[in-house]
């Protein structure tokens, strides 16, 4: 691209003003609003600099750099990044550093650098605190220095350090002038004001040529189709409308969409990726990486109200950072700005204005916990621990190629390493595992795919989890040689045997002061040998954040050596840390951006690391339309029957809806996850698979069951089967009314049950999802049985068609006090009382039984407005209590009977006018055969 022509630039009267101001030598902050025309003011002040003055001119990132040497050019004038400028530096000294440690080497050896008469400040809202340094000793090394800064606080979407922007650049600049550009040529007058009031400042939009405008999902894919890739810049979340239109892009148009053709991300921390957008690609990423894009077309998905709140609500989001992701994305198209309609309320310009950030703390992933944080306190953690590099025998790098056409190679390349070595890891599992998610791939595991190659598998695998299906149809199947493969396997051979421990599940527990828990750090270790964790890369380079995920991982485990290994390099790092609590302090203090600053340990921790096997406990509220509104889970000890891990979420906006129990929600203690159910199961996925669990324990299980068919994979078991049965509970009298098969008759609810047990009739039960879940887990430790007898209450095997099971459930009513027999009770969540109580001296009583008005529905088989209808008639008769409508069972019999009796009257109604007719038509018979 060549260089904009100087004399065709016709300038704005504030781009004037910027260029006149500096020509003057003064120093300048300009605060430049979105698409302002920033670039080609800094261009066209470049090209009226003296060629004898030095200009260096710094941008944040490689794709910014890229960008303006594309633009600005001059002999005097170098364009680079900071990352850049320190390597340049610091390899004139013989000195090298790799991109994590570069700009700490640069700061702590201070090279000789060229003398520069001009310093020109891009994108300056994104200066970190490390950059704060670099940039003081440029300016202490060249005296006089003219330094001139543009860029926009509100286009901060970065929020990695805490460095206070407004006052550093203040100081930065000593005595300056302030400029604004408040015209914006790359919008319209309409969106431009729009953003200017959301960002309370002014942006006129000049742009007649922008058009925006809303459109029906169904019609983005054909709208696309007869674009050109080079125009097109689709925004939103990974999973979902954007990587499906980009599947059937690449499926239905392949020879104008492809992987040579659209660049897709993977990751919104791939300043390590192997692949970047080309000039000419279509480009699919999301909002938090569109920062310095532009195209002709912005295709917008996501912004719905819904995807706001949900990212609104996530831990330790700052409002301010949200919205300026959220409106950065949405002025990214030059011609064409085109938001997508997907059955979902578009995002208002009302909710973007409300702030309601959430503070909470919740959970963790080690992998990646340590990546968007301030940069200055991950460094402090860094310098915690002792490393020291591992001698071995002089290899090659093993340079595979980690890329086809736009498409990153690199995680194949990771799961390709174990998949190929490991004998225990079991890449069909995985793969298993990953169409949870993508239940609409299933008819993609053919037969076929099941009995290829490893090669194949993982790249079927990549496809699920990235939700690119361009991993399994456009990549070349081979993509490692046989010999980089076997190169691969004996360097990894050099150290393991093919039987090692691979992809063990570890914890770190944080508490508060006081020794509650708080928020954990989970995540899945690659290999443990020796008492050794092992974390395998293969990358270019490795980062400090890779050196701080594998003492994690040794903290998790319990463990003293770590060993970090680059197998592309070869290079090996044997990790300590020499003070564990000083670690944990930092670790607290950075994962949390500063809200804990300190690590406690929980007075109940017991062994962060479950070793042996481990089984689940859930626990599920609906609300008035039976849907679920919130799931509580509890992970326990096989061996121990104590919980190890739990997790509580309330699912939006089922939530909204309200329901029996909806004053329980929010509970003490119970630390709540507001999320989407798809988030919720997804995350509950992963738990579940961390764990390696198998087995899901409920007490009427099957209810449960039937509201969470994403959870059928498992095997469910039923903890009424034993608690209510006379064999496996010592507890139940001998006076007690029970089956032949040793079932009580009634009173066996959860609150009865834990009232039997304990000896204790003060129990109530709390309705809350999580706490439930835990008195669930408690009726078995009282039980006091092995994991092992609950085989006789299995539900449902893992493998058994869901479907076909809640079909045949749902077409049986059954009836109370008509005789039902036993199986059938067992199937019915109604026959279970939730509010029965024991007496004191252990003997069960006859008590009334009381059906909420959603077991109500379920006994009749009607929906609840209709038994709410049945109520306020007086149909049905009902009583208040705490405020909850309940009623009686004889009530209900009473209305059960009073239908039968109606039917039984409608049936002897229909026969008595069906033999009147047949005698009225006999003897009209006989009548019309007399006349004749």
């Amino acid at each position: 691209m060549k260089p904009q022509n100087i004399a065709t630039v016709q300038l704005s009267a504030e781009q004037s003003k910027f260029i006149e101001e500096a020509r003057k030598g003064k120093n300048v902050l300009v605060d430049a609003c979105i698409g302002s025309g920033k670039t080609t003011a800094m261009q066209l002040l470049c090209g009226e600099i003296p060629k004898e003055k030095q200009v260096l001119y710094l941008t944040y990132n490689k794709l910014l750099k890229l960008d303006a040497q594309q633009k600005i050019k001059g002999k005097n004038i170098t364009v680079t990044n900071y990352h850049s400028f320190a390597l340049s530096a610091l390899k004139k000294q013989g000195i090298h550093a790799g991109i994590s440690d570069l700009i700490q080497r640069f700061n702590k050896e201070k090279p000789p650098i060229q003398k520069y008469d001009v310093l020109i400040l891009d994108e300056y809202q994104d200066i970190e605190e490390e950059f704060a340094e670099l940039l003081n000793y440029i300016k202490t090394s060249n005296e006089n220095l003219q330094i001139i800064a543009v860029g926009d606080i509100d286009q901060k979407i970065y929020d990695k350090t805490a460095l206070d922007v407004k006052k550093f650049i203040t100081d930065f600049l000593g005595d300056y002038v302030r400029l604004q550009f408040t015209q914006c040529f790359r919008l319209s007058a309409e969106l431009g004001n729009m953003l200017g009031r959301i960002w309370k400042k002014q942006i006129v939009g000049v742009n007649k040529n922008c058009i925006v405008e809303t459109m029906q999902l169904p019609n983005v894919l054909e709208y696309l189709s007869n674009q050109e890739p080079k125009d097109i810049l689709c925004l939103g979340k990974r999973e979902g409308d954007l990587s499906e239109t980009l599947n059937l892009l690449e499926e239905n148009w392949p020879e104008k969409f492809n992987k040579n053709t659209v660049f897709a991300s993977i990751s919104d921390k791939n300043a390590m990726g192997a692949t970047s957008p080309k000039r000419d690609s279509a480009i699919f990423t999301t909002y938090d990486s569109s920062k310095g894009l532009e195209r002709k077309i912005c295709i917008l998905f996501d912004f719905t109200e819904e995807y706001w709140a949900l990212r609104l609500a996530m831990p330790q989001q700052k409002y301010e950072i949200l919205r300026n992701i959220f409106c950065v994305a949405a002025s990214r198209g030059k011609e064409k700005i085109i938001f997508v309609q997907s059955g979902k309320e578009l995002l208002s310009e009302q909710s973007l204005l409300l702030n309601q950030e959430n503070e909470d703390l919740e959970r963790f992933f080690i992998s990646d916990m340590f990546f968007f944080k301030y940069k200055e306190d991950v460094e402090e953690c860094y310098q915690l621990l002792n490393i020291e590099r591992m001698k071995e025998e002089s290899s090659p790098e093993l340079k595979i190629k980690n890329s086809d056409g736009l498409i990153d190679l690199s995680p194949c390349i990771g799961i390709f390493q174990e998949a190929a070595f490991f004998e225990k890891y079991d890449v069909d599992k995985q793969i298993e595992f990953a169409l949870l998610n993508r239940g609409s791939k299933k008819i993609m595991f053919t037969e076929e795919v099941k009995k290829s190659s490893v090669k194949e598998k993982v790249l079927f695998l990549t496809a699920l989890e990235t939700h690119q299906d361009r991993y399994w149809l456009q990549v070349k199947k081979d993509f490692i040689s046989e010999e980089e493969q076997i190169a691969l396997c004996e360097r990894l051979q050099t150290v393991f045997s093919k039987d090692e421990e691979v992809q063990k599940f570890g914890m770190i527990k944080f508490g508060r002061e006081n020794g509650e828990s708080w928020f954990s750090a989970i995540g899945i270790a690659d290999v443990i040998k020796d008492n050794t964790v092992y974390e395998l890369k293969y990358v270019t380079e490795l980062m400090h954040e890779h050196f701080l995920q594998c003492a994690c991982y040794m903290i998790a485990f319990g463990l003293k050596r770590g060993v970090l290994w680059n197998t592309r390099t070869n290079e090996k790092y044997h990790i300590s840390v020499p003070d564990e609590k000083a670690f944990l302090n930092a670790v607290s203090k950075t994962i949390t951006k500063r809200a804990c600053a300190e690590y406690f340990k929980p007075l109940k921790d017991e062994e962060n690391v479950p070793l042996s096997k481990m089984f689940a406990v859930i626990d599920t509220e609906t609300n008035w339309n039976d849907e679920v509104m919130s799931v509580g889970l509890v992970i326990a000890n096989e061996n121990t029957l104590c919980a190890e891990y739990e997790r509580y979420y309330i699912f939006s906006p089922e939530d909204t809806v309200g329901g029996m129990y909806s004053s329980k929600l929010e509970m003490r203690s119970c630390n709540p996850i507001r999320c989407t159910r798809k988030e919720a199961l997804k995350e509950i996925k992963y738990i579940l698979k961390c764990h390696n669990i198998e087995g899901m324990f409920a007490y009427n299980a099957s209810f449960d069951l039937r509201h969470l068919p994403e959870l059928n994979f498992l095997s469910w078991y039923d903890i009424m089967k034993v608690a209510a049965y006379k064999q496996y509970n010592n507890k139940i009298p001998e006076t007690a009314e029970t089956y032949k098969t040793g079932r009580l008759k009634r009173n066996y609810g959860v609150e009865a049950i834990i009232c039997l047990l304990k000896d204790d009739d003060k129990y109530t039960e709390s309705h809350n999802a999580l706490l439930d879940a835990r008195d669930e887990l408690e009726i078995m430790r009282l039980l006091g049985h092995g994991i092992e007898v609950y085989s006789c209450a299995n539900i449902h095997e893992g493998k058994q068609n869901e479907e076909k099971r809640i079909i045949e459930e749902m077409v049986q009513l059954i009836q109370p006090g008509e005789g039902a027999n036993e199986e059938q009770y067992d199937k019915e969540k109604n026959g279970i009382p939730e509010n029965e109580k024991c007496t004191s001296d252990k003997q069960i009583k006859e008590v009334e039984k009381y059906y909420s008005v959603a077991e109500a529905a379920r006994i009749l088989n009607v929906s609840k407005s209709t038994v709410y209808k049945r109520l306020r008639e007086g149909e049905i008769s009902f009583i208040q209590r705490d405020g909850i409508y309940v009623v009686k069972e004889t009530d209900l019999n009473k209305y059960i009977e009073s239908i039968k009796n109606a039917q039984k009257v409608s049936v002897m109604m229909f026969y008595g006018l069906m033999v009147g007719s047949i005698i009225a038509f006999v003897i009209l018979w006989l009548m019309m055969d007399n006349l004749i």
